[in-house]
């Protein structure tokens, strides 16, 4: 009776960590699609745009900057948000 206990426990924990590997997964996939979709934007803006203008060439790199920092707070808040519920 022991043994079928510990294949049930087996079972519940394998269960457990197959839905946290999946919510992970899903939490990195969707940041990613955000890390191509800005760095998509950037680039269309650097390709439609006459970057011979020093100050608009530093805006452009100052947004690209910005972005990216927001893209980790963002990745750490999803990361800890995580963590934190399980």
């Amino acid at each position: 009776m022991a043994l079928r206990e510990e294949w049930y426990h087996l079972g519940e924990r394998l269960n457990w960590r197959l839905v946290r590997t999946l919510d992970i997964a899903s939490i990195l996939l969707l940041d990613a699609v955000i890390l191509l979709f800005g760095y998509g934007l950037i680039w269309l803006v650097e390709t439609l745009t006459d970057s011979g203008n020093s100050y608009f060439a530093v805006a452009i790199e100052i947004s690209g900057g910005t972005f990216l920092l927001l893209y980790l707070v963002f990745v750490v808040g999803d990361l800890w948000e995580f963590l934190r519920s399980s």
